[in-house]
């Protein structure tokens, strides 16, 4: 029996058992894989896959893979492909005569096979094996063969990436884990990548294998809707609905030295925005006191932190949700709320309290304000106040204080200012430097949907007019209790010490985040829009 052997959540493709007998009448096209899966050919006492491939199904793979169709041969069916011929060398008994099963390293070698070339040459990849039959073994003049038309593909190793006896679990020659064909549409490799898709299975380094053929259409979309979003032709207007202005736009131009596309435009109005660079008030903020011999931590992190004695810090942040909550209330000063206790525990903090500073134009009719006026103000002071309140009731930390005050200035324009603070042990503060090549980087929280979306660029930057209440699509939606389960994850994950960094996702979303933790850190970050899950399906990787 034969099956495509690849998940269909990490493929997105129906997996297929395939039936000796039926095999023959399957139409399989030239651009499949199909996968010879590890462990079907037990009982094969002669030699592993020695019978096996004499099954009348192998006469239609053979001829399957000389048509070009891609054929890959997981631990027996690693066998069963060098012992049909389809792959050069054979099988022999591991070295150490003992069946093993655990995870072991292996490099990539090549990446010009559709199931490398989502990889990168050189990397390592953390995969299990389990086999008694692993030692690929051929002659010195094949192996030499190999060498020379790059075949080998995957090569045993330590994790430091040395090829010395350390990292070869089974005796193979040259430390061979997989090869490939010289036509390079047929390959296979002792470890099981199917084994390895998920963190809770000890890694997921199996995906960029299985991955490997999709990532080649992914790569080939991603160039398509690149040409499709160039059509799109980007000019100072559009640019100025992402909120950039003209002058920005031409410094855009000048840093890429071309027009930017539409989502190199979205990525710049997001990280331009005042919500992210705070370019108008930055020069009012650096007036502000940041040094001390009590301060623990200043400005450049997801919060401040000062010291309190006896071994514990305060972490403490005050944020503004003004526009969002003029647009509306509720939800804006909850997101507020919400944004500011995130950024509490991302530092290792557990919240004990909020505060909020409230500014709002009168809510009774006068001299300098209209009967009309009053009721918008008194719609926006309940909403508000039911907001902050009660997203810190159902999270499970009081608004214990705050201060709040009237004035026909602040008619339309609020101020919602809310302050959260935490305590944490001075040793367990953690930062959002992502250091360390090759480290996971994993996204946690509520899923994410249309809501929010231009929150920084478009709403938090803006000025308040009556157009504004036109982008309430565009303030997030707050959920207490997933934020709740969110706190206690996160506390737990860091108790473990597997959390290398960990930073708060704003109102820039993924764009932001993710650049300013590679940033801290010194590092690139590589990210797998695709896998973000979203609260619709077939959201567009640049939303």
């Amino acid at each position: 029996m034969l099956k495509y052997k690849l998940p269909q959540f990490h493929r997105g493709l129906a997996p297929h058992e395939i039936w000796s007998r039926r095999f023959p009448r399957v139409q399989l096209r030239p651009r499949r894989v199909l996968i010879l899966p590890g462990g079907f050919s037990y009982g094969d006492y002669l030699r592993t896959g020695a019978i096996a491939r004499f099954s009348p199904v192998m006469k239609s793979i053979e001829k399957f893979a000389k048509s070009g169709g891609m054929v890959l041969g997981i631990c027996n069916g690693f066998q069963i492909l060098c012992e049909a011929g389809l792959l050069p060398g054979a099988m022999m008994r591991n070295s150490g005569l003992r069946f093993i099963c655990r995870h072991v390293h292996i490099r990539v070698e090549q990446t010009d096979t559709p199931f490398t070339n989502a990889a990168q040459k050189g990397q390592i990849l953390k995969i299990p094996i389990a086999h008694s039959d692993g030692n690929y073994n051929c002659d010195e003049a094949t192996v030499a063969e190999l060498e020379k038309n790059r075949q080998v593909i995957f090569r045993y190793t330590t994790p430091d990436g040395s090829d010395d006896n350390a990292g070869n679990p089974n005796g193979a020659v040259h430390n061979i884990a997989g090869v490939c064909n010289r036509e390079r549409n047929v390959a296979g490799l002792m470890p099981h990548p199917e084994r390895a898709v998920e963190f809770a299975l000890g890694s997921s380094d199996g995906l960029v294998i299985l991955h490997g053929r999709s990532a080649r259409r992914r790569r080939k979309g991603h160039r398509l809707m690149a040409t499709a979003a160039t059509e799109i032709k980007v000019t100072p207007e559009i640019a100025a609905e992402h909120g950039v202005t003209r002058d920005e736009y031409a410094r855009i131009q000048q840093i890429l030295g071309r027009d930017p596309n539409i989502t190199e435009l979205g990525i710049f109005s997001v990280m331009w925005s005042e919500h992210c660079s705070y370019k108008s008030s930055k020069v009012h903020l650096k007036r502000l006191p940041t040094r001390g011999k009590l301060v623990v931590q200043g400005p450049g992190e997801n919060a401040g932190v000062v010291d309190i004695g006896d071994g514990l810090v305060a972490a403490f942040k005050i944020e503004s949700h003004n526009h969002p909550s003029y647009v509306e209330p509720f939800q804006g000063a909850t997101t507020g709320v919400g944004g500011i206790l995130r950024d509490i525990f991302t530092m290792g903090a557990r919240p004990i309290a909020i505060l909020d500073s409230l500014r709002f134009g009168e809510i009774a009719a006068s001299k300098l304000t209209s009967e009309a006026d009053a009721t918008k103000n008194r719609r926006i002071l309940d909403g508000v106040v039911r907001g902050v309140g009660g997203y810190g009731n159902c999270f499970g930390v009081p608004t214990v204080g705050g201060e709040v005050a009237f004035e026909p200035c602040y008619s339309q324009n609020p101020l919602v200012n809310a302050l959260a603070l935490g305590i944490a042990k001075k040793e367990e503060i953690f930062l959002a430097k992502a250091k360390g090549i090759g480290n996971p980087v994993i996204y946690v929280g509520a899923k994410t949907g249309r809501d929010g979306i231009h929150g920084a660029s478009l709403l938090a930057s803006a000025e308040f007019t009556e157009e504004s209440k036109q982008k309430r699509p565009n303030v997030q939606v707050g959920d207490p209790f997933i934020e709740k389960l969110l706190l206690e994850a996160c506390l737990e994950a860091m108790q473990t010490g597997a959390v290398v960094a960990i930073q708060d996702m704003g109102a820039a979303g993924l764009t932001c985040s993710t650049m300013e933790m590679a940033s801290r850190g010194g590092t690139g970050i590589e990210i797998r829009i695709a896998r973000a899950h979203a609260a619709r399906r077939r959201k567009r990787p640049r939303k």
